[in-house]
């Protein structure tokens, strides 16, 4: 289980990345694997050529994912679904964007942070992302691009990126590693806490955990 969190927390921290190493946003007219295999490789080449400033000066990474990864995740609709019909229904207007705040400054700040970690341990090789051959069809607003991470001597991880179509271009919205599903696990975890504490309390929480990420607690749980 600690073996698979870590691979989801470096997935995700490697999504961002690629996300904010694109120069344009994604249209109608791109193909979404294409778009994460061209910025994939963009992305390496900076990690490479620039990791001693990303792993020495976290801010740097914080500051390009806050300013330019927003744009390509469509976090309502993460955070709707990690919700869960019945509680975004349950939720005010004001909980909900509340909610929305929190979630998508927990995943900016949260794999912002494995990422640096990571880039402190460990050099970036190449094909540490292989994509898969795309089987979505033409005309398919909603579409899975699969990938395999590979590390060190151990078995690839299947890798899952999950993207809608928006007038704005491809969007990421979930993320699946060896069949796991970011948006289940939260909500999961975040139900649990509503049943405890409302979802007053699930802001409430969030809120907190995000206060110790930037004071620049360990990123061994995201909530």
């Amino acid at each position: 289980m600690l073996a698979k969190t870590s691979t989801l927390q470096l997935s995700w921290a490697l999504i961002l990345t690629i996300l904010f190493s694109a120069n344009a946003a994604a249209t109608a007219a791109d193909s979404p694997q294409t778009i994460l295999e061209q910025t994939a490789d963009q992305m390496f080449q900076s990690l490479k050529n620039n990791r001693d400033s990303y792993k020495d000066n976290p801010s740097l990474v914080y500051e390009l994912v806050d300013t330019v990864l927003v744009p390509h995740i469509d976090f309502v609709r993460s955070a709707k679904w990690v919700l869960g019909r019945r509680y975004w229904t349950q939720a005010t207007p004001e909980q909900r964007g509340q909610f929305i705040h929190e979630f998508r400054t927990l995943m900016i700040r949260f794999y912002s942070a494995a990422l640096v970690e990571y880039l402190r341990d460990h050099e970036i090789t190449d094909n540490m992302i292989v994509f898969l051959p795309y089987t979505g069809k033409p005309g398919e607003d909603d579409v899975t691009v699969r990938s395999e991470v590979r590390r060190g001597g151990g078995p690839a991880v299947p890798v899952h990126y999950q993207l809608r179509l928006t007038p704005e271009g491809w969007k990421v919205y979930d993320l699946m590693v060896d069949g796991v599903s970011m948006i289940a696990t939260y909500r999961t975890s975040f139900a649990d806490t509503i049943r405890e504490q409302g979802i007053d309390g699930l802001i409430k929480t969030l809120a907190d955990r995000n206060a110790e990420l930037l004071a620049g607690a360990p990123t061994t749980e995201a909530h």
